[in-house]
């Protein structure tokens, strides 16, 4: 009996570790932990930066990634939507253009806006999330309707049209406002945005 008592003490012990080690995580990283587990690639590198209130992550990738894209955007702002419904062959991506993909969660109440580029090799870009205001992330859920709902579709679809200019000044700069800052205090840079936090 005293055997079994010790093991249930134990087992309550390590819970109330668990508990408390949660209890510490900041709505920061709670939010970029979420983001992250629904990118459809792999992600070698994050960066924060701040554009309004639209959350921002840039990512880059060590190899080429052949996920089919959504929409591509190309050098003179043209967008140009994928049939999804069309048997054609995939082709790799042009160095000049962006592709874009989009990820709605419903149950986050979210929409990931990712749009990735080729640079010397490697995969880059930034991923764009319109998030609605929820409890766990009432920082960060910056908009006070539902964004994932079918019934804002029209509403979503003009925001992301807005991040094309963002895009191509993005691609155009060759991700030279990218540099880490000296310290970890905010700075801004040309391009206007502010870096907040670079990660790994």
């Amino acid at each position: 009996m005293r055997k079994n008592y010790t093991i249930f003490a134990f087992i309550a012990l390590l819970q109330l570790f668990a508990g408390c080690k949660s209890s510490h995580i900041t709505e920061q990283q709670r939010f970029e932990s979420s983001v992250m587990k629904e990118f459809p690639f792999r992600v070698d590198s994050v960066s924060w930066l701040s554009t309004g209130d639209l959350p921002t992550f840039k990512f880059a990738n060590t190899g080429y990634v052949a996920l089919a894209p959504d929409a591509e955007i190309r050098p003179d702002g043209d967008y140009w939507v994928a049939n999804t419904f069309d048997a054609e062959p995939p082709v790799h991506q042009a160095d000049d253009n962006i592709w874009r993909n989009i990820v709605v969660s419903r149950k986050k109440q979210r929409v990931m806006c990712i749009d990735r580029y080729l640079q010397q090799g490697r995969t880059v870009g930034y991923c764009y999330v319109l998030q609605s205001e929820r409890k766990e992330y009432p920082r960060y859920g910056t908009l006070h309707w539902d964004v994932s709902d079918p019934r804002n579709v029209e509403m979503v679809g003009v925001m992301l049209d807005d991040l094309r200019e963002l895009a191509l000044k993005r691609r155009l700069l060759n991700d030279a406002e990218l540099a880490a800052p000296a310290s970890q205090i905010n700075e801004s840079n040309e391009s206007g945005c502010v870096i907040i936090q670079k990660k790994r």
